[in-house]
């Protein structure tokens, strides 16, 4: 396929075992290869690249977690000691402050001094603290001062006895970095990318995503713009992550598509009949019911309820199509990445999964990114894609080698399959090689 003027086109160079890639996302988009040419690289660097465009505000308030976290934890310390401290004291509240001493530090000690909105309430009370630590006998709780004292000398040389300063000056601290965080929302710096990237990957890359032939990266001026054809991304490399949760380095996406999945929103009726198919292929529907700690349920067509997560992989893969479907995931905005969509599908499944696809992306505008192997799930899209009149929507790109060892140029195919067979057909020589047997062999078998 040519690539027309409003296509989303994304542009990697030199990055592991991608020599060069220029791929069109606009319906629905095939990536072939053999295994290590850099499918699943491109899957992650698309998503987290979008990602960070669309939820830009967040990417910046977890790049600063780290940087406020010490402040953060020095206020809540000081709070703390304040707290335990004032139950020893004999202070009565001046008429003139609205707060007596044990509501005062309640309400701070309640206060989320990670969020900058609050911090404006630390400050409006920082001067009735004056007053009140004023009253407070601190030799009564060594212990915890003893502990404040060292925190607040080895962290930022401030003496525990000037405590009313070091309070006002973390806030002053806090107050001021939010303020720096909001420009920079404003601005879009590009570093928020590169370190997303850095942290995914141990190393950058430079990626270019351009829409109309304009780049969403200005590399010149180092920021990033917002791109609002889509809204919305998600990325799965395999149904196991249904329901897991994890810590782990590079598996950030599988946290993120369980929150959309566990999302509680208005269904589409209009997508009603999406998901009525999907529960035809499956022989039941998908429910989330947070009365159990497991909240993912599959409810059998004769009523009978399981829990998602001990049901067949298969069945998840159809599964977590409808659930992104009934929580209004799915849409005209949306840019869904699968790797390798065909695994752990039964063959008739596959062919149902690839309709299903073609059908969502003529019906909702949902556009796709696949990381395939399988051939009968690459004829399928095309085919049933050329059935339902949306065959421009199909770009199918190979993986060949370069001329550099260890690294694939991804070539656009325009819709046609030779290449796709032509690793089948390798596939099934090496079952004629493996599966001879030699005459010798029939003569000892005879004997």
């Amino acid at each position: 396929m040519e690539k027309r003027t409003n296509d989303l086109v994304l542009k990697i160079q030199d990055f592991r075992a991608i020599k060069n890639a220029e791929i069109i996302l606009d319906g629905i988009t095939v990536v072939a290869g053999v295994n290590g040419s850099g499918k699943s690289t491109i899957s992650k660097v698309l998503y987290h690249f979008l990602k960070t465009v669309i939820h830009y505000d967040e990417a910046i308030q977890k790049h600063f977690e780290e940087d406020k976290s010490m402040y953060h934890d020095a206020l809540s310390n000081i709070i703390k000691v304040l707290k335990n401290a004032s139950q020893n004291t004999n202070y009565k509240t001046p008429s003139y402050l609205s707060h007596t001493l044990p509501e005062l530090l309640e309400s701070l000690f309640s206060v989320d001094v990670k969020d900058g909105k609050q911090l404006d309430y630390l400050k409006i009370f920082a001067i009735q603290i004056e007053q009140i630590l004023d009253t407070i006998d601190f030799d009564k709780e060594p212990s915890q001062l003893k502990y404040l004292k060292v925190f607040l000398s080895s962290t930022f040389n401030i003496e525990v006895e000037d405590i009313f300063n070091a309070f006002q000056m973390l806030t002053d601290i806090l107050v001021k970095k939010e303020k720096e965080i909001q420009e920079i929302k404003q601005e879009r710096p590009l570093f928020i990318l590169n370190s997303v990237i850095y942290k995914i990957f141990y190393e950058t890359v430079q990626v270019h995503l351009e829409n109309n032939g304009l780049d969403i990266i200005d590399y010149q001026n180092e920021t990033l713009f917002n791109y609002p054809e889509i809204n919305r991304v998600a990325y799965y490399d395999s149904p196991m992550l249904l329901g897991f949760y994890t810590e782990t380095k590079g598996f950030e996406h599988w946290n993120d598509m369980n929150k959309e999945l566990s999302a509680q929103k208005d269904h589409i009726e209009s997508f009603t009949n999406f998901s009525n198919n999907i529960s035809k292929v499956i022989g039941g529907n998908n429910v989330y019911d947070d009365h159990y700690m497991q909240p993912f349920r599959f409810e059998r067509k004769d009523g009978k309820r399981f829990n998602l997560l001990d049901c067949a992989t298969g069945l998840k893969s159809f599964s977590m199509i409808q659930m992104l479907i009934q929580n209004g995931f799915i849409g005209s905005r949306t840019l869904l990445i699968i790797d390798e969509p065909e695994a752990h599908l039964h063959p008739q499944w596959v062919v149902e999964y690839a309709r299903l696809l073609v059908l969502l992306n003529k019906h909702t505008g949902c556009k796709f990114l696949l990381a395939s192997h399988h051939p009968d799930m690459i004829s399928a899209l095309k085919y049933i894609s050329q059935a339902e009149g949306t065959e421009d929507n199909f770009n199918l790109y190979f993986a060949e080698e370069s001329d550099e060892e260890y690294k694939y140029n991804f070539e656009n195919q325009n819709g046609s399959l030779e290449r796709v067979f032509e690793s089948l057909n390798i596939g099934l020589d090496k079952i004629d090689e493996y599966g001879k047997v030699e005459d010798t062999d029939r003569d000892l078998e005879d004997e």
